[in-house]
């Protein structure tokens, strides 16, 4: 009968163990389906936080970014002076520089901000590049006297005049030749006057011109969502905030950083901010694919990036006295002391067609000149990056007989693509 009892208990010890068991693994199941670990990793992954290991990353993003320049050679100067023949330009490049980019100084300060400063550094790279550009010359318009003479265009009829009359004794040639080295990082010219020197510099990408000074940057302010990208660079964070609502800033991205936001849809539109363009770009679903066996999805330049509307009140200040720029056209004279130049995608690939056909030499391509980024949807991490920007002059110069041969033209001087991917 005793032993009868302690079977009894026996069992009855087994059957609540194996109770708590099957409770145990009901709750676990339940948790797995209601909260998602890979969710949880990516949080605490992507979090930023002194010491985390997006912070970490951030610091000093494991990425290899290759800048290539290509420049415009004007290759008919006398013919199109005379005006016997429209501008005939020849592509040069690439001159490929590797950017290396450091976050220093990085405080989270009590406010729910972080300040940091950002440091590049760029090397030339030989074995990538088509020549020496401080050895290699080119034939290319002259930036600050057709700079100067198209903004005094833009201001009135007497400034037009004015400028005119006192560039004339100067006796400026309206076609230069000059290295392309003095192209991309400056050459001296007694109109432009840049942080005490007398300089012209192309100065794209803004990554590319050497830091003149340290930026702070305030980010990550209390009331923007925690999916808000790390990165807008320097004071045009500021301005970014005080246009957009927080909802439209969950997806802006910096390229320049290690970025995370995860759950990206493929239906989703999001921005990418680089000061070089003077504005954010709107970025569109392509395609799904796999890099490496990894899904991703490729993302591009929406038809519309680089177009100003005077309905749009996020463009309209781009048009001068009521008048938009062509479609393909991105105004950057505000960016550029008031300079009249312009940002588009290479060749005015999916600008209006006669952008292009006004200018011999030019050959728009989706495959050369389109713009491509690959992203990680779940975690919403760039995963390839390239983008490409073309630089042009925008000229108004009927007042100006020796230049008369630019007026109202477009001349493309450079374009950059820069490439970036994550380091294996």
């Amino acid at each position: 009968m005793e032993g009868n009892d302690q079977r009894s208990e026996v069992e009855a010890t087994r059957v609540v163990k194996l109770c708590c068991l099957g409770v145990l693994f009901l709750t676990l199941a339940y948790a797995v389906i209601v909260i998602d670990p890979t969710e949880v990793i990516v949080e605490d992954k992507l979090s930023m936080y002194e010491g985390s290991y997006l912070n970490r990353l951030w610091k000093k993003p494991p990425l290899e970014v290759f800048i290539s320049i290509y420049v415009f050679n004007v290759t008919n100067p006398v013919a199109f002076m005379r005006g016997e023949e429209r501008l005939r330009v020849q592509e040069i490049g690439p001159y490929v520089y590797q950017e290396f980019l450091e976050h220093r100084n990085s405080t989270f300060n009590q406010n729910g901000t972080l300040s940091f400063v950002p440091v590049r550094r760029q090397v030339f790279v030989p074995e990538r590049s088509v020549g020496d550009p401080k050895q290699d010359r080119i034939m290319i318009p002259n930036i600050a006297l057709l700079g100067v003479s198209s903004a005094a265009y833009r201001m009135s009829t007497f400034a037009a005049f004015a400028v005119a009359a006192a560039l004339k004794p100067l006796g400026m040639s309206p076609i230069l030749n000059i290295t392309t080295h003095d192209l991309l990082w400056g050459y001296d010219d007694p109109l432009m006057f840049d942080d005490g020197f007398d300089t012209v510099t192309i100065n794209l990408p803004q990554s590319v011109h050497n830091q003149r000074h340290d930026a702070e940057i305030d980010i990550l302010p209390e009331d923007i969502s925690d999916d808000l990208i790390v990165g807008l660079e320097e004071e045009y964070y500021h301005d970014l905030i005080s246009r957009s609502t927080t909802e439209e800033l969950i997806r802006d991205y910096s390229i320049d950083v290690w970025n995370g936001s995860p759950g990206l849809a493929h239906w989703e539109v999001f921005k990418v901010y680089r000061k070089a363009f003077c504005r954010t770009l709107p970025i569109a679903f392509e395609r799904e694919g796999e890099v490496d066996g990894i899904k991703a999805y490729w993302f591009s330049i929406k038809e519309n990036a680089f177009e100003s509307s005077m309905d749009d009140p996020y463009t309209s200040c781009y048009c001068k006295n009521n008048r938009c720029l062509p479609k393909g056209l991105g105004d950057l004279s505000p960016c550029w002391y008031n300079i009249p130049v312009a940002v588009s995608l290479p060749h005015f690939y999916k600008g209006d067609p006669s952008l292009s056909q006004a200018i011999d030499g030019l050959s728009p391509n989706k495959e050369k000149h389109d713009a491509v980024i690959i992203m990680q949807p779940q975690l919403g991490i760039p995963m390839k990056a390239n983008i490409r920007v073309q630089i042009s002059l925008l000229t108004n110069v009927s007042f100006n007989s020796e230049l008369r041969p630019f007026h109202n033209t477009v001349i493309p001087l450079i374009w950059a693509e820069m490439k970036s991917s994550r380091q294996s």
